[in-house]
């Protein structure tokens, strides 16, 4: 999921979060003090492909979008685009590759961050781009190198995708020391020091079915990562180390998202439930489909009131503490993330594109059964 302060952008696709998607600091979800009216963005209004994958906010209020096929950045009613290579049909079965309009490496943009410093932080599938005073910038060369793909032993994916010099970005974060995370596919989790101006590398993950789906950070300090295949990783004291599977808990291996709720317990969602680790030990799972809409949870946010927000493959849940809520958004229930501005002003993304202050009805009962007319609300 995820304004001012520490942020984290996560990897969100159709398919996955992620977020996207990314988990923002400031009034996160609450939905409350909106001020502007209601305002849909899709393929019809400029957007260059309707599905998000990621969103956020510049210090001058615009807004923000990364899609499958190019950057879109809102203000005031206005869309620009920027693009990056792209391959262009022709007849007969033949193509062509054309340039884009900007320095972006490519057009898949799978995460997004806006630094306490102003800087926009762009994660690509082929590399990481800063938007500084209005210009775009390809920093992939300052990167550590990536590891071949044809290195993993137990991917099946032809190296050809995943060239060395091409750096896939998955999630983005930023510490409260200032340090950027960089979650990749291909080169493990990197770290930006901006007193230094340079990158390191954190932690390796040579495999392409290993990648860093989401990053958060607890008020110790301790900074978490959502590595996909391996499980949940723990930053501390400059060591990285993978938190243990306890017994009867969610499938840590097949993490997909993971946030730290305002008392310090973390939430992890997995392609199998969502667990909740909390700081005195305890754990707790959710796994049965009479509480949340699916299993597959895609992405995880803290709201600015504490509650959670569990955004599934087939619709959200929310937990106050005690119980879940299933909300209609927009009369929609499948919403991949949400994202709330500064102002209050939230922002729901779904397959159509993006919604600015749509309408939220609570429901009691789950999703799912509503959808086989086993109930009704």
């Amino acid at each position: 999921m995820t304004i001012s302060g520490r942020r984290l952008a996560l990897v969100v696709f159709s398919s996955s979060l992620c977020i996207c998607g990314w988990r923002a600091q400031g009034r996160v979800l609450s939905g409350e003090d909106a001020r502007q009216p209601m305002v849909n963005l899709g393929k019809k209004e400029g957007l260059p492909s309707a599905p998000m994958n990621s969103m956020a906010e510049l210090a001058d209020g615009t807004m923000a979008f990364g899609t499958a096929n190019g950057l879109a950045l809102w203000k005031d009613g206005k869309l620009r685009v920027f693009t990056g290579p792209y391959f262009e049909c022709l007849d007969g079965g033949m193509g062509r590759m054309k340039p884009g309009n900007s320095a972006l490496p490519s057009n898949c943009i799978q995460a997004l961050l806006v630094a306490r410093d102003g800087v926009l932080w762009i994660g690509t599938s082929k590399g990481l781009v800063q938007l500084k005073n209005g210009t775009l910038t390809d920093v992939s060369p300052k990167l550590p190198p990536t590891w071949p793909a044809a290195s993993s032993q137990q991917s099946a994916q032809p190296a050809a995708e995943f060239p060395a010099d091409c750096h896939d970005v998955y999630s983005l974060y930023e510490a409260k020391d200032g340090r950027i995370f960089i979650g990749t596919r291909n080169a493990g989790i990197l770290a930006y020091h901006p007193k230094e101006d340079c990158f390191e590398l954190l932690h390796s993950l040579p495999d392409v079915n290993k990648w860093i789906w989401a990053i958060d950070e607890d008020k110790q300090g301790v900074v978490w990562f959502a590595a996909r295949g391996l499980g949940v990783l723990r930053l501390a004291e400059g060591k990285v180390s993978l938190l243990p599977q306890p017994e009867g808990w969610v499938p840590v291996s097949e993490v997909r998202s993971l946030c730290v709720d305002r008392k310090g317990a973390l939430w992890v969602g997995t392609a199998n439930g969502l667990g909740v680790s909390v700081a005195d030990g305890s754990r707790r799972a959710f796994k049965d489909k009479e509480t949340l809409p699916d299993l597959l949870v895609k992405t995880l946010r803290t709201g600015s009131d504490g509650r959670i927000w569990a955004f599934t493959h087939k619709g959200a849940a929310v937990f106050n503490g005690e119980r879940w809520a299933y909300p209609e958004i927009d009369g929609k229930r499948e919403i991949d993330f949400a994202f709330e501005m500064r102002s209050g002003d939230l922002w729901t993304a779904d397959w159509q594109g993006a919604t600015r202050n749509a309408s939220i009805q609570w429901n009691a009962e789950i999703q799912w059964k509503r959808r086989l007319g086993q109930a009704k609300v």
